[in-house]
């Protein structure tokens, strides 16, 4: 009946790992094992053979799922390093043609600013045009200026010498003038009056003098100034002269430099046609970059699933693994079994045989008494804690009980109601004196004999007072043994 229902329950486990379906034959038919007490010995056997085979089967099968889940596992995994090889690759294409891209647009930069610069070049020439051919109503005016400025000049200057020539005839009145006052003083004396008016005359002069020299030194100020508008003049002609130089070469500077910004404009445009072609070309490995991106993302789903189916393959190879283990190592435990079964069974077996021999050979343990191989208790002995007692309380020297329950002596040997007569007839005449022989063995206790007693009397069962009083060591251990055997009895039912 155990077999019938383990072999059920291991049925149940594989179906319960996931490795037994209803749809595999042989797993159908351990899914109907016999519940029933009369299923034969064969039928179990059979039964427990199929549920190995369907394991090992079930074992198999997942190996082999397990092995083609790790190729198609592989086979992903090379697929997702390809395909980020392949993003690696696209990465890089990008990022060289966004290298390409960025030199040419500092081409294109460059280009540009030289454009602008022409550009700049340009406007600032055709200014100068402008300016220089405002020049000629400028050069007239300061032509004007300078006229106007030269005919005060001479003016003024003609002012100048004649009042120099006023201060020249003046120091020459002067000197006339001392000579007179020289005359004067000469004739001091007889000219007093007339010295006294040249004095006079002399002041006057002298203040005429002052008046002339102060009148000299502003007109000497307002040709100072006529001088430095003369310069400015001259300086306002000198620039007019250059603006008209300017002027006579303005048209050319304008072509040189609409001449710069056309070859400057012509080496912008092949540069930004190339930005353009780069561009495009950076779009489209741009493109190449995602592609290769969402390959990457498949590839790496597929791994994942790839793997999780893999992963699962390796569950169910271990669950049936377990199951198959669990079916051997109850194998290897039923037969552990029966072999202690069968050595307990044995050991009891042997153990009743030595009993019944004991029983019948001689002296042996009955519960707490001692009977003899008569089945008769043996007087004044007792068994307590697998020893033998006498009737005084003492334990019977030189004897033990084996594991039969025999009471044997030092030498092993059983005693039994025939050696004990004959050693008790040995020893008839003997007085007590504390010890006593039993098949050729002392005990520590006395065998009292009296003198009327029969030689082939031995304790009998229910008798109060022995003529033959046998005290001694006997049986010990037989208590221990008994109980053992009583437990594994016990156990068994």
């Amino acid at each position: 009946m155990k077999n019938k229902v383990l072999t059920t329950t291991i049925a149940t486990g594989l179906m319960a790992a996931g490795v037994l379906t209803t749809q595999n034959p042989a797993n159908a038919k351990a899914d109907t094992v016999p519940t029933g007490g009369n299923t034969s010995t064969n039928e179990v056997a059979t039964q427990e053979s199929d549920a190995k085979t369907i394991a090992q089967n079930n074992v198999n099968t997942a190996q082999t799922n397990l092995d083609k889940t790790k190729a198609d596992t592989q086979s992903a995994d090379d697929s997702l390093q390809q395909a980020k090889a392949n993003e690696a690759a696209a990465q890089k294409a990008v990022d060289e043609q966004a290298n390409k891209v960025s030199d040419a647009q500092s081409n294109v930069d460059k280009a540009q600013n030289n454009v602008n610069t022409a550009q700049n070049e340009l406007t600032t020439a055709q200014d100068n045009l402008t300016k220089a051919q405002n020049v000629p109503v400028q050069t007239e005016t300061a032509q004007k200026s300078l006229t106007d400025a030269q005919n005060k000049l001479a003016a003024d200057t003609k002012i100048n010498e004649d009042a120099q020539a006023k201060q020249k005839a003046a120091l020459g009145d002067e000197t006339a003038k001392q000579k007179v006052l020289d005359q004067a003083n000469a004739n001091l004396a007889t000219a007093q009056k007339a010295l006294t008016d040249a004095q006079a005359k002399q002041k006057a002069a002298e203040n005429n003098l002052s008046a002339e020299k102060a009148k000299l030194a502003s007109l000497q100020q307002v040709a100072n100034e006529k001088t430095q508008d003369v310069k400015a003049a001259q300086v306002a002609l000198d620039d007019a002269k250059n603006k008209l130089a300017a002027l006579e070469n303005a048209p050319l500077l304008v072509k040189a430099a609409e001449d710069k910004l056309a070859a400057a404009q012509k080496a912008l445009d092949p540069v930004e046609n190339v930005l353009v072609s780069e561009k495009a070309k950076l779009s489209a490995l741009k493109q190449d970059l995602t592609d290769a991106q969402a390959d990457v993302a498949t590839a790496q789903k597929n791994y994942d699933e790839k793997l999780a189916i893999q992963t699962k393959a390796q569950t169910d190879l271990d669950n049936t693994k377990k199951v198959l283990q669990a079916i051997y190592d109850r194998e290897a435990l039923e037969a552990q079994i029966a072999a202690q079964e069968k050595a307990r069974e044995e050991a009891e077996k042997k153990a009743a045989e030595e009993k019944a021999q004991a029983e019948k050979n001689g002296y042996h343990v009955d519960g707490n008494k001692v009977v003899d191989e008569n089945g008769n208790q043996v007087s004044n002995w007792t068994v307590k804690n697998g020893q033998i007692i006498d009737n005084k309380g003492k334990v019977v020297s030189g004897l033990t009980i084996n594991k039969a329950g025999a009471v044997v002596n030092e030498a092993g040997q059983q005693i039994n109601s025939k050696n004990v007569v004959d050693n008790l007839q040995a020893k008839r005449t003997q007085a007590p004196v504390g010890q006593s022989k039993v098949a050729g063995k002392t005990y520590v206790s006395t065998v009292v004999v009296p003198e009327k007693a029969e030689v082939n009397t031995l304790p009998q069962t229910g008798e109060k007072e022995s003529k033959t009083t046998l005290v001694g060591a006997i049986l010990v251990g037989l208590g221990s043994l008994v109980g053992l055997f009583g437990l594994g009895r016990k156990k068994e039912y």
